[in-house]
């Protein structure tokens, strides 16, 4: 790619990286926290790790020029930027339900969007299609809301008082 084609994304691309590496940092803490302090790896520290994960792959992805990736890199980035929401949506699960139970239905979303990031990556032309957009969006969204629900909806009961204060931002 010409240097004058890049030029004007410059300090977008220096922002994206750095937001990518930061959060590659993050993982990394969270990975030494478990592995190498032995403190265990909880629910919240899993999900939030998948959660830095698919950020750091959205921050990658969503260029606005055509960064020459390796296709099964650029893809395997696709994909986890996707899953983004499901990992946002169990993050946000484990962070404010203290009583949640982990069930298989839990899994179903991410189910749904695997398949759909395949068929897209497949070529299979439905799955670009204004229903699988719309279906996904609609996914997407009612996992955002619940997760918006669960951040407001244990206020008054939450007992850990900076949990209680990040609810009010989260929300």
């Amino acid at each position: 790619m010409a240097t004058s084609m890049i030029q004007p994304y410059l300090p977008e691309l220096m922002l994206r990286s750095a937001a990518a590496g930061a959060l590659a940092l993050f993982v990394g803490v969270l990975l030494r926290a478990a592995l190498v302090e032995k403190r265990g790896w909880r629910v919240v520290e899993r999900t939030a790790a998948l959660f830095a994960l698919g950020s750091m792959a959205y921050a990658l992805v969503s260029t606005p020029i055509s960064v020459a990736y390796a296709p099964y890199l650029r893809s395997g980035l696709i994909a986890l930027a996707t899953l983004n929401s499901v990992f946002f949506w169990w993050m946000a699960t484990a962070l404010f339900d203290d009583d949640v139970v982990w069930r298989p239905w839990r899994l179903a979303p991410f189910a749904a969007l695997s398949l759909l990031v395949a068929l897209r990556l497949l070529g299979w032309p439905a799955a670009n299609g204004p229903i699988a957009h719309v279906a996904q969006q609609a996914l997407v969204l009612s996992m955002a809301g619940h997760a918006v629900w669960l951040s407001i909806a244990h206020y008054e009961a939450d007992l850990v008082e900076p949990r209680r204060q990040f609810r009010i931002v989260f929300s």
